[in-house]
């Protein structure tokens, strides 16, 4: 178990769960916004299966994390 917890002001009751027979979301259980194809968003699940994805924006916004571009890389795989 994770000890990732949300920032102050989160609303757990904003947050639309999926059924764990449902199929993948692809837009953000909080904000509705769809989710990056390039991004990992955050997945969370509860005890009971149900599913939760959370978008960049919210990410940063409630969970406090960044994401980073990947480095440019030369067609050898080295970074320049």
């Amino acid at each position: 178990m994770s000890d990732l917890q949300p920032l102050p002001g989160f609303d757990w009751t904003k947050v639309k769960w999926g059924a764990p027979t449902a199929a993948v979301t692809e837009v953000c259980s909080y904000c509705g916004e769809r989710l990056s194809e390039e991004g990992v968003p955050l997945r969370c699940w509860n005890q009971a299966g149900w599913a939760c994805a959370f978008c960049e924006t919210c990410m940063q916004k409630w969970w406090g994390l960044e994401s980073y571009a990947e480095p440019d890389e030369d067609a050898e795989g080295r970074e320049p």
